[in-house]
Parts: C-alpha cells; structure tokens; sequence
C-alpha cells in the first residue's frame, strides 16, 4: 500500500536531512538549533572516518518512525568515494 503525500512528514523528513549537518555533539545530546522542533528519542549519531559518511538514527515519536539521516558530501574526497561505492543486492 502506498502512502498519500503528507506535507507534514515531508517538512519533518527536510529538517532531518538538514540536522545531518549539525554538529555530531549537538545531534547526539539532541539541542541543536532544528532539534527543539522534533522529539527524537535516543538518537544516535554514526561516523565513518575513512568513507565520511555520517548521520544519524532515532525515533520520531510525532511519526511512529525509526529515522536514519545520512549527511551529503562535503568535500570532493567524499564525493568520489560515493560515486566508487558498489551496488549490493537486496
């Protein structure tokens, strides 16, 4: 079943994206600035040293939803290492 376009979750969905590139520390104790607009309960931030990738998880409660945010590139290192990444199966 596929879900109808909420602009709601789609305002929410943009500010996790945009939290990525929060400070990790920030994220992490959950104070940055956008935070204070979401209630995420136990966010964890990841960080991959080598391949730069970073983001974070956490529960939405407005949602009942597990989130995952990835941060984008930041630097051109980063950016062909993403483009070298290979295709897994499902």
């Amino acid at each position: 079943v596929q879900a109808a376009y909420n602009p709601s979750v789609a305002r929410e969905m943009a500010y996790m994206s945009a939290i990525a590139y929060e400070s990790a520390v920030s994220v992490q104790a959950w104070n940055c600035k956008l935070c204070s607009e979401y209630k995420i309960v136990l966010p964890k931030v990841f960080l991959n040293l080598t391949s730069g990738v970073r983001g974070f998880t956490g529960y939405s409660t407005s949602l009942n939803s597990i989130i995952v945010s990835f941060k984008g590139a930041d630097s051109i290192n980063t950016f062909i290492n993403e483009l070298k990444t290979a295709r897994e199966s499902f």
